[in-house]
């Protein structure tokens, strides 16, 4: 797997809704089944994230 696109929706207090996505390089062929782990384990709750917060490993 080359590439991966993480797609996110984000949504302010007013309920401002806006749809986007992030492509990340996958040179290690990482499975997607790691992939989702690694990210989850990330998460606030196992679903949200702090944009401005968010680190590449």
């Amino acid at each position: 797997m080359p590439n991966i696109k993480f797609s996110y929706l984000y949504r302010d207090a007013d309920n401002y809704k806006n749809f986007g996505y992030v492509v990340f390089d996958n040179p290690t062929n990482m499975e997607l089944a790691e992939v989702v782990h690694h990210l989850k384990s990330n998460l606030i709750d196992g679903c949200w994230f702090y944009a401005k917060r968010m680190e590449i490993a």
